[in-house]
């Protein structure tokens, strides 16, 4: 398993983005889930982590699974993204050829 690396950080953004995916600005989550505007642009810039009532509100905000809020494996360093894909890679010939036909379906 992955050590995480400011898990701050990376709840923020996945934070941002279920709350776009919601159509939501910031002042209207912040208002329903009953916190200032100011302190939800604080969660999402990772500069603080969320409180468990606040949490509670943003899953039945947001209208996710728990788990939803802390799927941010896919925001993670581009740097740690390459470094696991060139691994996988020099695992077996097998992962070489899916991925290069993932790789092909967006090139």
């Amino acid at each position: 398993m992955k050590k995480v690396k400011n898990i701050k950080k990376l709840f923020g953004k996945r934070l941002q983005e279920l709350r776009v995916k919601k159509d939501l600005s910031q002042q209207e989550l912040s208002e329903r889930i009953k916190i200032g505007d100011k302190s939800l642009s604080k969660l999402e810039r990772g500069i603080n982590f969320v409180k468990a009532d606040t949490l509670e509100n943003l899953i039945n905000e947001l209208e996710i699974e728990p788990t939803e809020l802390f799927d941010f494996l896919h925001h993670r360093d581009i740097e740690e993204l390459r470094e696991e894909l060139i691994k996988a890679l020099k695992e077996n010939d097998e992962n070489v050829q899916i991925i290069y036909r993932i790789f092909k379906l967006f090139k």
